[in-house]
């Protein structure tokens, strides 16, 4: 939200963005409605996301250097025959520099705000689910990020299907804190997909990225959902 205090209960930035859609029924877009009239804080947050939230439009196709693998290939090589714990915690996979301990999963080291942890966050139906396995074309996206406070990162967000890619959202410096909100929502048509999210100090170079340079790199990979 903005630096203004709420007035009561926060209104979630999914369901913000649903109000922008349009996609909330009646009879809740007059109660969010009501509670924006009265809450400057909220109401800042929804001015926000009404100017920055954006679909994915269907993927372009991407030319690709046929000597070298793109860099999400690239990516896999490098964790190539690493066993992946079950489970949604332990499904983001990151990068690992060979000359420090290893982050978490779903982490990455970034200069400057230390450990970044992505969580990728699923509205359904108006259900919300963090770090889901599948996608439907009428889900909607976010990212979060948890890093200790006084830290920032520039990110950036790709949506990857087969040898094409798509970016999603402006890239933007994100300040660290507790499951902070990369401004900006998303969906993702044509099926099954990976979401990578490029960590940095700075923003990524994304004809670089196509290239191979990688940086600080997490991927989750989506299913198509059957229903």
């Amino acid at each position: 939200m903005s630096g203004a205090a709420c007035i009561g209960e926060p209104v979630s930035w999914l369901r913000l963005e649903r109000l922008a859609l349009a996609e909330l029924d009646a009879a809740t877009a007059a109660t969010v409605r009501a509670h924006l009239d009265a809450c400057a804080a909220c109401a800042g947050a929804f001015a926000r996301i009404a100017e920055d939230a954006r679909p994915l439009p269907r993927l372009p196709a991407v030319t690709v250097d046929a000597t070298a693998p793109p860099w999400w290939a690239r990516w896999r090589v490098a964790i190539g025959g690493i066993a992946l714990a079950a489970g949604a915690a332990v499904a983001l996979v990151a990068l690992r520099p060979a000359t420090v301990a290893p982050p978490p999963p779903g982490g990455v080291r970034v200069k400057g705000a230390g450990v970044v942890v992505v969580r990728l966050v699923r509205e359904r139906a108006g259900v919300i689910a963090f770090d889901p396995d599948d996608v439907r074309e009428d889900d909607r996206w976010k990212v979060e990020l948890t890093c200790a406070p006084g830290g920032a990162a520039w990110v950036d967000v790709a949506v990857v299907q087969g040898r094409e890619v798509a970016f999603p959202l402006a890239p933007q410096e994100v300040a660290c804190g507790n499951a902070v909100a990369v401004p900006g929502a998303f969906r993702i048509t044509d099926g099954a997909a990976e979401v990578c999210v490029a960590l940095g100090p700075r923003a990524a170079d994304r004809e670089k990225l196509r290239g191979g340079a990688r940086g600080g790199v997490v991927c989750r990979r989506l299913t198509a959902s059957g229903t």
